[in-house]
């Protein structure tokens, strides 16, 4: 009876010790990637305005991942759509522009070391969107340039408030970029400011500035 107490609670000893790290393994797993959530049919809605001198631009923006393709060389990756309502008024006219488009934006390879973009699947090389897990301090480089996650904080959007990583390109010459992600969801914002410098003296051409709107998980 003892020798059958003993194995029945050394079952259940082992049968704990894999649970608690298997619960481990999946939490893990389900936070390394959850920055840039990419199940098929998770939807984005955002807005996009542009502001530069010859007015103010506007459009909205429905972003999701519907479907799978393959590159050349094999390799699965998801499609990701854009569906656009422009709105653009500009000062110099007081007519409203609407136009609206669908389309194929682009691949992208999704897995533990980070988010990868491909232009087409005839392109060999990919983009590094994000390293995962994204994780202040972290470094990379994204067409070029330099990218470096800086701090937490927390942001206010159409969308609500988050509390966010944000990432900055570093040492901007002319284009300065800031984006936030947020646990979970993905892009929350991000802020690009086109400037040129003449004379010594830098001027802002323009911003373009993108924010959440909504999404459906």
């Amino acid at each position: 009876m003892r020798e059958r107490m003993v194995v029945i609670i050394t079952i259940l000893f082992v049968f704990v010790i894999l649970w608690i790290s298997g619960c481990g393994q999946m939490k893990d797993n389900s936070s390394v990637t959850s920055f840039y959530p990419h199940v098929n049919g998770a939807v984005w809605r955002y807005k996009y305005s542009r502001l530069d001198q010859y007015g103010r631009n506007s459009h909205y923006a429905t972003e999701y991942f519907n479907g799978y393709s393959f590159l050349e060389d094999g390799l699965k990756v998801q499609n990701y759509y854009v569906s656009e309502e422009t709105e653009a008024i500009l000062s110099v006219s007081v007519n409203t522009v609407n136009a609206f488009e669908l389309f194929l934006t682009g691949f992208y390879y999704i897995d533990n070391t980070g988010v990868y973009y491909y232009w087409s699947t005839t392109e060999a090389e990919a983009q590094l969107i994000l390293p995962l897990p994204l994780e202040v301090g972290n470094t990379w480089k994204r067409n070029d340039w330099d990218f470096k996650a800086v701090t937490m904080e927390e942001i206010s959007t159409p969308a609500g408030i988050f509390k966010v990583i944000r990432v900055e390109r570093q040492n901007p010459t002319r284009n300065e970029c800031y984006e936030w992600y947020a646990d979970g969801i993905g892009l929350i914002k991000s802020v690009t400011k086109a400037v040129d410098v003449r004379g010594g003296v830098t001027m802002e051409i323009s911003v373009t500035t993108q924010e959440l709107i909504s999404k459906n998980f």
